[in-house]
């Protein structure tokens, strides 16, 4: 018995010390347990971002890339050869031989001196030119992602116009200039400080055209030559009754006679002799008067040779008082009874005579300088209008405008916003563009449109550039040899003009001598190669092979292009001139 009593008291001991162990233990927050949990997320979340680092990650070399290139270069732009020179330490800088490979980048003024530029030899009016100018890279930067390589910052052209100091001595243009959103960081425009005035040979008056009115038959004139057009009869005329976009969308097309003018000036023959009305060139005073001389001898030939009755005065005609009919015609039809020849000469002078003699009514528009050569009718001056307002670039009279406008950007304002000289003109002297007040109520930090000097100004002469390319969309994609050349692989040198480099003329050797061994090798196996015509024959055919290299001032070859000794570029074989600097490439 006593041995059952020590188990029964062991087992309470023993559900006493069980009853003291909290058994939830694990469910109480632990600073342990906790990190662990912790740590196994963390674990898990950088391994998944090693992964896709690893997905990410620049192989070859896209891991030297110090960001990405511009949208234009993205085809090739993993391929660093194309515009980085390599050397034994590396990708070198980016040499104007590497972008000139692709577009041409002709030089700016003629008297610039840049800072860190380089001088070139341009060709200007026939004859060569040193000027200096930058080089591409240190205003076109790469690897800034997908930007506009041509929308360069401001600090690039005001370095030197915030100065302007040239070579020639005295500056051309305002010498400082430094943002045109402020009022005392850009000049006005030069039309407006040298008061300058409009000097078409034409005489127009805006303010009379803007109160004109439209009529029915006018209206209808216009909708058969102009498909859609809409105009209430009474309504004034607008500007774009007349201005018309061109196909860029830039500037505004040519006024045109035959579409804008002869609604309301019509050029016809009045019935003079009873031919009917007809229609008039508006051409020069000579073609005009062929074409009186045609339409008389066309009424001949259709009336077969019958004269029409002539209109004289009727005598029994009475000029009737106010208000009231005459009762006669005041010209009446008579029988016409002259020679063929006098009728003719006759009606062509009567016509032409109020139509030419001083002037005529030809120059209620139109300026008058002497005589048409070899007649006496009179020579009407081309008015030749202007489409810009803004200087040329003084390098070259017939070069592009230097200062670009547009007026797409421009289309949500109505043309007197800008124009707000128009509706008072009345003479062709007034220049009609807005001042640079005008363009700051928007272009300014106030406003919020841009005023960079990209906005308005171009850097590049593009009337000297190359309009020719030389790559094809394989060779930008893959970089394929180019006529034995690697794409992007141009022979870097100064554009000074003289002797190519003579790393230009090795390559022009080892292109030329595979050929000429070929050739060497098909005569020395022919079966007569050992008598005296076969050595000669080979004599003749090895020459030429060598000679395009040794020839100076010429072109160098290299496969199927031909590089330019001058400005280094490179052209298909068969051209002959370089129409980038002028240099002969061929004899």
């Amino acid at each position: 018995m006593s041995r059952d009593v020590t188990a029964d008291k062991l087992t309470t001991q023993q559900k006493a010390r069980a009853q003291r162990v909290d058994r939830s233990y694990h469910a109480r927050p632990h600073p342990w347990r906790s990190m662990y949990k912790t740590l196994n997320w963390l674990l898990f979340l950088a391994a998944g971002l090693g992964m896709a680092a690893l997905l990410y990650t620049k192989t070859g070399d896209n891991v030297y890339l110090p960001g990405p290139v511009s949208s234009k270069h993205a085809i090739f732009g993993h391929r660093c050869i194309e515009c980085h020179e390599s050397g034994p330490n590396g990708w070198g800088k980016v040499t104007d031989a590497k972008c000139l490979s692709c577009h041409d980048g002709p030089a700016h003024h003629l008297n610039m001196v840049h800072p860190g530029g380089h001088t070139m030899t341009v060709m200007r009016g026939g004859k060569p030119v040193q000027v200096q100018t930058a080089t591409c890279a240190s205003c076109h930067v790469e690897h800034k992602g997908h930007a506009e390589l041509a929308a360069t910052a401001d600090r690039h052209c005001t370095q030197c116009h915030e100065n302007l100091q040239v070579s020639d001595g005295g500056a051309k243009f305002f010498a400082k200039v430094t943002d045109f959103g402020t009022l005392d960081g850009h000049p006005e425009f030069r039309m407006f400080t040298d008061k300058e005035k409009d000097t078409t040979p034409l005489k127009y008056n805006h303010k009379a055209h803007m109160e004109v009115k439209w009529s029915d038959d006018q209206i209808k004139q216009r909708m058969g030559l102009e498909a859609g057009f809409k105009k209430v009869a009474g309504a004034t005329l607008d500007c774009f009754d007349c201005h018309a976009p061109d196909t860029q969308r830039a500037y505004m097309a040519p006024v045109n006679f035959e579409m804008h003018c002869q609604m309301c000036h019509p050029l016809q023959l009045a019935p003079i002799a009873n031919i009917g009305d007809v229609p008039l060139p508006h051409a020069q005073s000579d073609l005009v008067a062929a074409k009186v001389g045609a339409a008389f001898k066309d009424y001949l030939i259709k009336s077969g040779g019958k004269l029409p009755p002539k209109k004289v005065k009727n005598p029994k005609y009475k000029k009737p008082r106010p208000g009231q009919k005459p009762t006669e015609p005041e010209f009446v039809e008579s029988p016409d009874d002259r020679p063929v020849e006098e009728w003719l000469n006759e009606n062509v002078k009567a016509t032409l005579e109020p139509m030419f003699k001083d002037g005529g009514t030809c120059a209620y528009c139109h300026e008058v300088n002497g005589k048409v050569p070899g007649t006496e009718l009179p020579l009407y001056v081309d008015p030749q209008v202007p489409r810009s307002w803004f200087p040329r670039n003084p390098a070259h009279a017939k070069s592009p405008k230097s200062v670009f406008f547009d007026h797409e950007s421009h289309r949500v304002l109505q043309c007197t916003e800008c124009h707000v000289q128009a509706a008072q003109s009345t003479t062709t002297a007034d220049i009609l563009i807005p001042s640079r007040d005008k363009c700051l109520k928007c272009h300014s930090p106030q406003g919020g449109a841009r005023s960079g000097c990209v906005e308005c100004h171009l850097y590049h002469d593009k009337s000297f550039s190359n309009f020719i390319g030389m790559r094809t969309i394989l060779e930008l994609e893959q970089g394929t040899d180019m006529g034995g050349v690697p794409a992007g692989k141009i022979v870097s040198r100064d554009v000074g003009g003289g002797e190519p480099e003579p790393a230009a003329k090795t390559e022009a050797k080892t292109e030329e001598a595979p050929a000429a061994k070929t050739e060497a090798a098909k005569t020395e196996t022919a079966p007569a190669a050992k008598t005296e015509a076969a050595k000669t024959e080979a004599a003749k055919t090895e020459t030429p092979a060598a000679a395009p290299a040794k020839t100076e001032g010429v072109g160098v070859q290299a496969g199927n292009s031909i590089l330019c000794p001058n400005c280094s570029l490179r052209w298909p074989g068969k051209t002959k001139f370089c129409s980038r600097c002028g240099t002969q490439l061929q004899q």
